[in-house]
């Protein structure tokens, strides 16, 4: 119960620090997410597995991972790539 609490809490404070933008949005996010793996994983459920699959880093070193044939032209396919941002 306590961990449901606490990454509640967590979600919505980082919530509030993007609606009212007192820092960047990636700090708040990235510095979040590190707190929701310490505290609520890592404290509260006492699992370092659960973090180890949040991170799913056993996948990280395998070639499917970062590398996958033919999906890089079929899911950019369809983007305009001549679209100019201001």
């Amino acid at each position: 119960m306590a961990a449901q609490i606490l990454s509640l809490v967590i979600f919505f404070v980082m919530f509030g620090l993007i609606i009212t933008e007192k820092s960047e949005r990636h700090i708040s996010a990235l510095g979040c997410g590190i707190l929701m793996l310490v505290v609520v994983l890592g404290i509260c459920m006492r699992s370092p597995r659960a973090i180890m699959e949040t991170l799913n880093v056993s996948n990280i070193f395998t070639v499917g991972f970062w590398y996958e044939a033919g999906e890089a032209s079929e899911s950019s396919g369809r983007i305009n790539w001549e679209t100019n941002v201001i």
